[in-house]
């Protein structure tokens, strides 16, 4: 009997390389993505933004945003190592970060901590994915004929 994997780190990773940046929503207004931002009391959808750090591809950085004590601030940071194969791309995670700086990777496994970054990959693709279609949606009622 063979068993069926979930999406890999790697492969979500390579998905969200390829999707439109998320918007940090407020009150369902959208908000700049930049830490010390005064946002007012409100229900939050986190945002995110991905960083070539050295410009050529081999390490990039995925901030993920929220509103905590009326600013916006990092919820996560992420740093991904990418090794070329002939014709494909791996990452692997070499920094977690949580609110205020903490190391997560101090705190657990990287086996565990992976776990966690493909959920919450999985999760931003999502998100990504209903923007998408709201937004086209949006456009598509102009276009409606009664």
């Amino acid at each position: 009997m063979s068993r069926t994997r979930g999406p890999t780190l790697s492969s979500l990773f390579n998905q969200l390389l390829h999707t439109r940046e998320g918007d940090l929503l407020i009150n369902d207004e959208i908000f700049p993505k930049k830490v010390g931002t005064v946002t007012p009391p409100c229900t939050y959808k986190n945002g995110w933004k991905l960083i070539d750090v050295k410009g050529d591809g081999k390490y990039m950085q995925l901030n993920i945003y929220t509103a905590s004590g009326g600013e916006v601030t990092y919820e996560h940071q992420m740093m991904l190592k990418r090794k070329q194969h002939q014709d494909f791309s791996t990452w692997t995670l070499v920094v977690l970060t949580g609110f205020n700086g903490i190391d997560l990777l101090k705190f657990d496994t990287k086996a565990n901590s992976e776990k966690y970054v493909i959920e919450y990959l999985e999760y931003l693709l999502k998100r990504a994915v209903d923007f998408e279609n709201a937004r086209i949606n949006a456009i598509l009622s102009k276009y409606e004929v009664e």
